[in-house]
């Protein structure tokens, strides 16, 4: 029984406007606890009843703010802006919602005029000044903050980005200064913490170059070299977006200068922008023809957008240009084993090798160690590639690095002792590796498994040992072993991948609350099959690019016949214009908190289909069919030539046969979806 249905249960008499009343207050307790379907549907059955209830209109205006729906979101507030032009609280949310849309300048006017309609508006002003930012009015955006701040003297966010403008501007004094004001407010508030940590950092990196009198000066002041400088210690303390800035004024003010086009590009091509990185490489190459640099760079971005072959002769015309041929052939190892051509890599990383022999620091050794494992484990030597895989600590992965005092453990006598199991990478890692924990408690004394905190949930409800998350305190413990070690301490072959654990699943609480959601959204259809989808994965992935899809290209080829279900918790800006314009795909975005309540959705589904994320293993290690999209190259663990995966039995897995074509893989699946709901 829906919401409204409930409220509108014989009781008794009330009149219409108490109706009314009931239905507004039912719609704000769901909006406050984050059911937005019921909540929308109040809000829709108010109006439907009285056009003109402000509070309706305002309302369901920040939910569609909520649930990123921003373009129905103006139109319910301007109903509500309409009908009661002085409210402050529809125009600043009206300024929200334009400035998702990046509509910066009408944002600034809803929040002008938000706040002359109440001066005493601390939040208008906090969000006027993110709008000045976007805008690169950084004194009117602190002047804005400094109203926040004023009028509300523990607006922990308004001095968290007065900082990041600081930082901005290089200005790292104030930078610290403001971040430790914010870090007063709100103490475990870890991006702040993160960012006073590289501003204290650049601070003494400042101090230490002789830069303080720059360091402070307004962007437009400094020389090419300054901004360059500058926009490289900002990426080197991960502030890309501070860093972006320094670039892009380098760019408009020396627009003849290669090498600031060249740093644009690289920091774009990081950040997954590959049509505006083409265009600073292409820009680059056509100031200076002899850039090996340019052509380097343009050759990474190649491989990385599905077009090795193109990135092969940028990093031919390299070589070229560049005597030194050891790093030319590293990328040229790379771009074949893109495009599947593995011995012909494995050959290049050997003349790598040797071409840079007696060279080599031990951070390159583990980089080719590292690099080698990936084509051996892609080609089913699970024996060598083990091996070689440790050496990925050096290679890439020095964040995920833990200098524990403790030895790491590879299959030693544990039966006295107490081991912690740690998560290293992904949520997908953790979930495949999940597996060797009850291995492990069969030879040890004491297993502690920590991993990241969306996972601590369900992985307790699957396992008797103790799950603990990133953000506890660790016990005492004898040895350490990382998930993604644990086939080589156990000396893992293809044919002696442990099987997955049988119901692996969420609790049933939580199962009983996803199936009453689901057979709301499903009612009127029950009869049909659920098919659950996932098409794109994180933005921030390496292979983000070669791996993801739009929605659009998905679902034309899902069938109508069936509950079709979108199983993403997070949602790129054209994901959620496509969910927004196709009401027939059910989705429940924010709702799932954490992967027990992904599980839980999961579980109601007949099928699910998604591309290479973390969705797959769960789905997989469930033992729901699982089809899987996969790219021309890849990842190591679901090697080739294959439909099946040794690792998941439910889990069929659909490879692209030339690179970059999704439509011919989902026109198989399309296909075999004909036969599975027949």
């Amino acid at each position: 029984m829906s919401t409204i249905s409930a409220i509108k249960q014989p009781s008794t008499a009330i009149s219409a406007d108490q109706q009314i009343e009931k239905i507004y207050q039912a719609g704000l307790k769901a909006h406050q606890n984050n059911d937005f379907k019921s909540a929308r549907e109040c809000y829709l059955d108010v109006i439907a009843q009285h056009p003109t209830h402000i509070k309706a209109h305002y309302l369901l205006g920040t939910l569609c703010c909520q649930t990123q729906q921003f373009t129905e979101a103006i139109s319910y507030l301007d109903k509500a802006i309409l009908l009661s032009p002085d409210h402050a609280e529809a125009h600043s949310s009206r300024g929200n919602a334009l400035n998702q849309l990046h509509q910066f300048e009408e944002a600034l006017k809803c929040y002008v005029k938000a706040t002359s309609i109440n001066p005493e508006y601390a939040e208008a002003y906090h969000n006027q000044g993110i709008t000045l930012v976007n805008l690169k009015r950084y004194s009117e955006a602190i002047a804005s903050f400094d109203e926040a701040t004023r009028l509300d003297p523990n607006h922990a966010m308004a001095y968290f980005e007065k900082a990041n403008i600081a930082l901005t501007l290089n200005d790292y004094k104030h930078a610290i200064a403001n971040f430790e004001r914010c870090l007063a407010i709100t103490p475990a508030f870890s991006e702040a913490s993160t960012h006073l940590k590289y501003a204290q950092d650049a601070f003494t990196l400042s101090k230490n170059t002789n830069n303080a009198a720059t360091n402070t000066s307004d962007l437009s002041t400094q020389t090419l070299n300054s901004l360059l400088s500058h926009g490289e210690k900002l990426e080197q303390l991960n502030l890309a977006k501070l860093a972006r800035a320094h670039y892009q004024e380098a760019v408009q003010r020396y627009p003849t200068a290669a090498k600031a086009h060249i740093r644009l590009g690289v920091l774009c091509k990081l950040e997954n922008q590959a049509n505006e990185a083409l265009t600073c490489f292409n820009t680059a190459i056509a100031l200076n023809e002899n850039s090996a640099l340019a052509y380097q760079k343009r050759g990474e971005l190649f491989t990385r957008i599905n077009r090795s072959e193109d990135a092969i002769i940028d990093y031919e015309k390299a070589l070229s240009i560049d005597g030194d041929l050891s790093q030319y052939y590293y990328a040229l190892a790379f771009a074949c084993r893109t495009l599947g051509r593995l011995d012909e890599a494995l050959e290049y990383y050997r003349l790598w090798g040797r071409l840079g022999a007696g060279k080599r620091n031990k951070q390159d050794q583990a980089i080719a160690d590292f690099s080698e494992s990936m084509i051996w484990l892609l080609k089913g030597h699970y024996q060598l590639g083990w091996q070689l895989y440790e050496g990925r600590w050096l290679a890439v992965s020095s964040k995920h690095f833990r200098n524990f005092r403790q030895a790491l453990w590879l299959g030693e006598d544990i039966s006295d002792k107490h081991i912690l199991l740690h998560a290293e990478q992904g949520f997908g890692d953790t979930l495949q590796m999940f597996r060797y924990v009850e291995l492990v408690a069969k030879k040890a004394a004491r297993v502690t498994l920590e991993v990241n905190g969306p996972l601590q949930r369900l992985l307790k409800n699957n396992t008797l040992v103790d799950v603990i998350s990133k953000e506890s305190v660790l016990p005492d413990f004898d040895m350490q072993c990382p998930l993604m070690s644990l086939p080589l301490a156990f000396k893992t072959t293809i044919e002696t991948i442990p099987a997955i654990k049988e119901s692996f699943r969420a609790d049933k609480v939580t199962e009983a609350i996803w199936a009453e959601k689901v057979q709301r959204k499903i009612a009127q259809t029950p009869q049909r099959r659920n098919i659950g989808f996932v098409a794109t994965g994180n933005m921030k992935h390496s292979n983000d690019l070669a791996r993801s899809l739009s929605f659009e290209q998905v679902v034309k080829f899902l069938p109508q016949n069936a509950n079709l279900f979108c199983l993403q918790k997070d949602f790129r800006p054209d994901n959620a214009k496509f969910l927004d314009s196709n009401k027939h795909i059910h989705y429940f975005g924010k709702q799932l908190v954490d992967f027990a309540d992904t599980a839980a959705l999961i579980a109601c589904m007949d099928l699910v289909i998604t591309v290479d994320t973390s969705v797959a293993h769960l789905a997989a290690s469930m033992g729901k069919p699982t089809w899987i999209l996969l790219p021309f190259a890849p990842d190591f663990r679901w090697l080739l030539d294959r439909s099946d995966s040794p690792w998941y039995p439910s889990a069929k897995l659909y490879r692209q046969t030339k690179i970059g074509d999704w439509d011919e893989v989902l026109q198989r699946i399309a296909a075999d979806l004909t036969h599975f709901l027949a």
